[in-house]
C-alpha cells in the first residue's frame, strides 16, 4: 500500500491486489514502475503504459489516471507529448511550492550502450541493444563461428563470464547476444532474435548455425527460438538454464510477456514450453550440454536441466548433464570455469567452421 498524503481521509478504500484495478470505461489500469502522489484533494497515478508488451521498449508510454477515492479512476492518456524514439521507466512526479509548478522526472535510455567483461561491439537491433566481440582473428573467406549467450540483460553478461570468453575468443570464436528485457521466450523476444541473428548473419559474417550458450532464465529464451531454426542450431550449452516456464518465473509472472492471461498461457503451455518443444532439436540432432547443481532451488534441477535430458534422450537427441553435487543457483566458480563446457562449445563451433 502506498502512502500518499499523510492527511487523514474521511473513508476507507479497499484495494484487492488480486483484483485488476479499472478506469471509468472499464479499461484496466495500465500504468507500472511509476508513482501515486496526492493534489488538491486528488490522487493521482502516474506510470509507464506496458500494453502487451515485455515493459522494456520504445513503445511504452508514460500516463496518469486520477480518483478521488482510490477506487473510482479517471484516464488523462499520455503526459508526454511527441516523444522521442527512447526506452522510458519510472515517472515521478512532485508539485514545487516555490515555483508553483509540477516537475515530472524519469529514466530514459539515451544511447544504446554495455559494459562488457571484454570489449566488443554495442549496437541496436530492433531498437534493442546488441553486442558482438570479435577473435582477433577470423576465418578468410568463410563465415565466422560464433557463440550466442543469453540472457543479454543490464549487467549480463558479468564478470563471471570473462574466462569462459577468454577461451572461445582464444579458438577463434565470436561472441553476441541481444536484450530482449524479461520476455521469458516469448514470441516478441524470438522475433528479436531473428532480426539479432539475421544482422550477425548477414551484416557482420557470422556463421548462419549459431553455438547457443544460455545461463539461466536464458533457457527459456534460447530453447524457444531454437525450437522454430533447429536448422539455425549448432549446439545448446546451458548453466542451470530454465527450460520450464512452470518452474521459472511462473505462469502467473510470464503470463504478461505473452500477451494472455495466466489461464490462456496454462492452454497453451506446450506451445511455449521449452521442455514440450523438444522434438525439432532431437530431429535435427542438435548436440547439447548442460550444467546444473543438485540443490537448485532457484530453477530445480529436476523440472528443468534434468526433465529435458530425460525428454530429449526418449526422443533421441544427444545430450550430455554434468550434476554438480551440493550446488545450487549460484556464483560458483565450476559454473563458469568449466572446462567441458567451453570443450563442448569449441568442439561444435570448430566443426562448424568446416562445413561448407
Amino acid at each position: 500500500m502506498c502512502q500518499a498524503s499523510d492527511r487523514l481521509l474521511a473513508a476507507t478504500a479497499i484495494i484487492r491486489n488480486t483484483e485488476p484495478r479499472r478506469d471509468a470505461q472499464g479499461e484496466i489500469l495500465d500504468a507500472h514502475d511509476g508513482c501515486l502522489e496526492y493534489f488538491e484533494g486528488r490522487f493521482y497515478l502516474y506510470g509507464t503504459r506496458y500494453g502487451k508488451t515485455d515493459g522494456f521498449g520504445k513503445e511504452n508510454r508514460y500516463v496518469c489516471y486520477s480518483s478521488s477515492d482510490l477506487t473510482a479512476w479517471t484516464p488523462h492518456g499520455e503526459m508526454l507529448k511527441d516523444a522521442p524514439p527512447r526506452t522510458y521507466y519510472r515517472p515521478y512526479v512532485k508539485h514545487n511550492q516555490k515555483s508553483g509548478k509540477y516537475v515530472m522526472w524519469y529514466n530514459a535510455d539515451k544511447t544504446f550502450d554495455k559494459t562488457l567483461p571484454i570489449e566488443g561491439q554495442v549496437f541496436e537491433v530492433d531498437g534493442r541493444t546488441a553486442f558482438m566481440i570479435p577473435p582477433k582473428q577470423r576465418p578468410a573467406g568463410r563465415a565466422a563461428p560464433w557463440v550466442w549467450y543469453a540472457p543479454t540483460l543490464p549487467g549480463l553478461p558479468g564478470p563471471e563470464e570473462r574466462w569462459m570468453f577468454e577461451k572461445l575468443l582464444a579458438a577463434g570464436i565470436a561472441i553476441g547476444g541481444v536484450d530482449v528485457a524479461e520476455s521469458y521466450g516469448s514470441p516478441n523476444g524470438c522475433a528479436v532474435f531473428s532480426a539479432f541473428h539475421k544482422e550477425l548473419v548477414e551484416k557482420r559474417g557470422m556463421s548462419p548455425r549459431a553455438c547457443l550458450l544460455a545461463r539461466s532464465r536464458g533457457g527459456l529464451m534460447l530453447y524457444n527460438w531454437a525450437a522454430e531454426h533447429p536448422d539455425s542450431v549448432a549446439c545448446i550449452a546451458g548453466i542451470y538454464p530454465v527450460c520450464n516456464l512452470a518452474s521459472y518465473p511462473g505462469l502467473a509472472r510470464a503470463c504478461g510477456a505473452y500477451g494472455l492471461t495466466e489461464a490462456e498461457l496454462t492452454a497453451q503451455l506446450t506451445r511455449h514450453n521449452p521442455i514440450a518443444r523438444l522434438t525439432p532439436l532431437a530431429k535435427a540432432k542438435v548436440p547439447i550440454f548442460h550444467i546444473h547443481g543438485d540443490v537448485d532451488d532457484v530453477v530445480p534441477l529436476k523440472d528443468n536441466s534434468g526433465e529435458v535430458a530425460r525428454r530429449y534422450r526418449e526422443l533421441g537427441g544427444p545430450i550430455e548433464l554434468v550434476v554438480p553435487p551440493g550446488q545450487g543457483h549460484n556464483m560458483w566458480q565450476g559454473f563458469f570455469q568449466c572446462q567441458e563446457l567451453v570443450d563442448f562449445l569449441i568442439k561444435q563451433a570448430n566443426a562448424e567452421a568446416q562445413r561448407k
